[in-house]
């Protein structure tokens, strides 16, 4: 194979994710990950493409984009409503 692969483990490691995270990502974008036997104890593990890896990157780094903006407009209307009702 001449593309060189990731573990979906090793990819929710480096987001700091679980790796259930990652499979529901993969499901949105369309990915199917390959499933290969591992070297080690001959586990099966799921692996994708450094491509398909940017791209479950990218869209990680935009959640969380959305996620900062929405809880700092959560937190604005929060602290209005609080400023509201006063002490």
């Amino acid at each position: 194979m001449s593309e060189e692969l990731i573990s979906v483990i090793d990819v929710a490691n480096q987001h700091g994710k679980r790796k259930q995270t990652i499979f529901k990502i993969l499901r949105r974008l369309g990915i199917e990950a390959r499933k290969l036997r591992s070297g080690n104890h001959g586990q099966v593990l799921s692996y994708i493409t450094q491509d398909e890896f940017r791209l479950v990157s990218n869209e990680l780094l935009s959640c969380r984009g959305k996620n900062a903006s929405e809880q700092s407009q959560d937190g604005a209307i929060t602290e209005a409503a609080l400023a509201e009702r006063g002490p």
